[in-house]
């Protein structure tokens, strides 16, 4: 498997930001949200290996450990 981590504000955080929110350099999150699906899509096409996102804030609310130990392989 894979491990991408997310940075909250870097990639919108859709608990954190609404579809119509601007990111940086006034990128719509909507629009990023959706780079970043078409990203995990190829790296899941090429390795065939599932994907994992970590959002920033949800390491720091339940730590590296606790969110590899819930990994459902």
């Amino acid at each position: 498997f894979i491990i991408e981590i997310y940075g909250d504000y870097w990639h919108g955080n859709p608990v954190l930001y609404k579809e119509d929110d601007r990111l940086y350099k006034n990128i719509l999150a909507s629009d990023k949200w959706q780079a970043d699906k078409k990203r995990i899509d190829r790296i899941q096409s090429i390795t065939g290996k599932p994907v994992y996102i970590w959002w920033e804030s949800e390491i720091n609310k339940q730590g590296l450990v606790n969110l590899y130990n819930n990994i459902k392989l």
